[in-house]
């Protein structure tokens, strides 16, 4: 009888915890690491992420209260003053819109080593953006637009291929987003 009254017990309790986490009365909190950020709806993300200028709680708090001259720990700042994630610094992407996060990255057999000594990635050489500081990624392209990351348009203008089949009227003629694979 003593067993049958315990499993009942049990029984009961799992119930009650199961109600508890249902109703928002009895909100449960999670335990973050001492590594981790603990956002105000209190759930836990890494600690690296607090202030990093991308909001990664669902409420946005790993934002909030964060210094707005870049000047955070895992902050970069743009030359353009724009603040980003520092873990976007030299990644291969153009975050800051001015390049400057990718300058002075250490170079790569897969990067472009600017006449200036800094590099770029190796994508960006002839893409008809000048990213290298002083435009030596795009000195000595084609000018016929046969360049490996170059598309020529029907009406003569040459874009980044990249742009090819992006969804964007790059041409100025639609040529860029004709004979595109279906999606």
């Amino acid at each position: 009888m003593l067993s049958k009254l315990c499993l009942l017990g049990v029984f009961m309790c799992l119930v009650c915890v199961m109600n508890a986490k249902k109703d928002k009365r009895y909100l449960v909190r999670e335990i973050c690491s001492s590594s981790s950020f603990q956002c105000a709806d209190q759930s836990c993300i890494p600690g690296t992420w607090y202030c990093d200028t991308d909001q990664d709680c669902p409420d946005g708090s790993d934002e909030t209260k964060c210094p707005t001259d870049c000047s955070g720990e895992d902050q970069f700042k743009c030359n353009n003053s724009k603040c980003i994630s520092s873990f976007s610094k030299c990644d291969g992407d153009n975050d800051c819109g001015d390049s400057s996060d990718e300058l002075n990255c250490p170079c790569t057999s897969s990067s472009f080593h600017c006449a200036d000594k800094s590099c770029i990635p190796g994508t960006w050489y002839c893409d008809t953006d000048e990213d290298c500081p002083d435009g030596s990624d795009e000195a000595r392209c084609p000018t016929d637009c046969s360049g490996e990351n170059q598309f020529k348009c029907n009406n003569g203008n040459c874009i980044t291929g990249v742009f090819k089949c992006d969804g964007d009227n790059d041409c100025g003629d639609r040529s860029d987003e004709l004979n595109c694979p279906s999606g």
